[in-house]
């Protein structure tokens, strides 16, 4: 009897000290690194740092006093003989792969401890399975087996489990991976279409308008001459220079929405007054209120607003609109308006 306990021990001794060892070997590496010789190429590229490529030439050849005096120093320095590197940094992961942030680290624990517990799972299998083979006769032992077995089985269930979760949700969740957040480039506006309260210095006070009409545009005063007698405008007078406040300009308009706006008029059957031409200035960023743009404003009040929002939303010229009080939108004209945003094809 105290044989077999003799004979149980040692197989139990063999297969821990077999399962240490590979969980050392798998996990941490057994990294014994003989240190090299000191080489003269490396000697003077250190001492060449920064120099042109002449001085590693003169180095090597040793064709300087410095160099034959650095090469002689080389050689009385050798090693007699080579000699075991077994610095931390050669053998442990946590020497040379340190952590960066707290998230590495957490990162590496978590790895680690997943390893472990793979180890102690297959080791209580192993334990539970030798223990089980020597209870023969002895029920109660069996059954203590067993339960080492099963115990050691759902962990790994678990575990698996979990890790094969989680790798379904996002494979980035099992090795913590913080996401780096992506560089944003923020390109200038165009000046052609930046408000002037946010103009670079230089544009804001330049005198109004900055060219003469191009093919197909208007000037504020032949913009105007060209307006049905049922069309107005809210200022009598064109704006003189950029960031002017209280003006309203048709320099630049397109000849076309001149004369959508005069057939709309007809259509609504009632007085239109523009509120907003090509003064970029007095709009939101990126807006098509800009000499050639596509964008007028037209006022909406409670006699003749209905029927010229009625003729907006009839009107086939018209690729969008929107109606806005104080540059807000009004979801589906409900509400206060002041103005009806109207944007031509």
């Amino acid at each position: 009897m105290n044989y077999e306990k003799i004979k149980i021990q040692k197989i139990f001794a063999f297969v821990f000290i077999f399962i240490f060892f590979t969980f050392y070997f798998v996990f941490f590496g057994f990294n014994l690194e003989v240190s090299a010789e000191i080489k003269i190429e490396d000697a003077c590229k250190k001492a060449c740092v920064g120099q042109l490529e002449e001085c590693y030439n003169k180095c090597m050849r040793g064709d300087a006093a410095w160099a034959r005096n650095l090469q002689r120093d080389i050689q009385q320095k050798q090693p007699s003989q080579a000699s075991t590197n077994i610095s931390c940094d050669q053998q442990y992961p946590w020497c040379n792969d340190k952590p960066s942030d707290i998230a590495d680290l957490i990162r590496k624990f978590y790895n680690y401890a997943l390893a472990a517990v793979g180890v102690a799972a297959l080791g209580a299998i192993i334990f539970g399975g030798i223990k089980y083979t020597v209870s023969a006769g002895n029920p109660s032992g069996q059954a203590d087996a067993i339960s080492w077995i099963t115990g050691a089985v759902w962990g790994l269930v678990l575990l698996l489990g979990a890790n094969l979760l989680l790798r379904t949700i996002n494979p980035k969740l099992t090795s913590l991976e913080l996401g780096k957040l992506k560089e944003v480039k923020v390109s200038e506006p165009e000046k052609s279409i930046m408000p002037a309260d946010r103009a670079p210095l230089g544009l804001s006070g330049t005198k109004w308008p900055l060219s003469t009409p191009s093919s197909g545009t208007y000037s504020d005063a032949q913009a105007r001459s060209k307006l049905a007698s049922g069309v107005s405008i809210n200022h009598p007078n064109d704006c003189t220079y950029i960031g002017q406040q209280n003006c309203t300009s048709l320099d630049g308009i397109s000849e076309s929405i001149i004369q959508n706006t005069n057939d709309l008029q007809k259509a609504a059957k009632v007085p239109i007054v523009i509120t907003g031409g090509t003064e970029y200035w007095l709009h939101s960023e990126g807006t098509k209120h800009v000499p050639g743009g596509t964008a007028i404003d037209y006022r909406y009040d409670e006699k003749n607003g209905p029927a010229i929002l009625k003729a907006v939303q009839k009107s086939e010229k018209i690729s969008s609109y929107q109606c806005e009080n104080k540059g807000i939108k009004v979801y589906n004209c409900v509400g206060i308006i002041d103005h009806i945003h109207v944007e031509y094809k």
